[in-house]
């Protein structure tokens, strides 16, 4: 099985629209209060929020409606104990929670699609100053990179420009 370019280009659209809706979801939790656990040993060790749980069952429940044939993964659990299958959708829905958490704004909410263990579409939801409702950098196979609606190119040379 091969996604062609008309297939990945509409899973790419929903990726998209699932980025948004759970950026805002998360930055909607951003600006109250945060109920905070620890999945480490001990207190201070590996946070996971409220927000965190929600944002992953927000997108567990999405992807079970939109792509049932479709594997999960999720780094608070969502997918334990499903099957294998030529694809696969790998999230995290809140990743930098010790930032989120601290009300640093440097935290993504990123999901991905493997095709048989390879990446053939991704969208990373970042929160960004410019913007009341933040940003979503996505790619898909055969289909560039983008942020937003604009094309992302490599710079030219081999170091950074200043």
């Amino acid at each position: 099985m091969s996604l062609d370019d008309q297939a990945l280009e509409e899973i790419e659209r929903q990726a998209v629209e699932l980025a948004w809706s759970t950026g805002k979801l998360l930055l909607d939790y951003f600006q109250g209060p945060l109920h905070v656990e620890w999945k480490g040993k001990e207190e201070g060790d590996d946070p996971v929020t409220e927000a965190d749980r929600q944002a992953e069952a927000y997108l567990k429940e999405e992807f079970a409606r939109r792509f049932p044939d479709h594997a999960l993964v999720g780094e608070e659990g969502a997918g334990e104990g499903s099957e294998a299958a030529p694809l696969t959708w790998v999230i995290d829905p809140l990743d930098g929670t010790t930032n989120f958490l601290n009300r640093l704004p440097f935290f993504a909410s990123s999901i991905a699609l493997l095709e048989e263990g390879i990446p053939v579409v991704a969208a990373v939801f970042v929160p960004w100053p410019s913007s009341q409702r933040g940003r979503v950098i996505h790619a898909r196979k055969g289909g560039g990179a983008w942020d937003e609606e604009t094309s992302l190119q490599v710079s030219p040379g081999s170091s950074p420009r200043s």
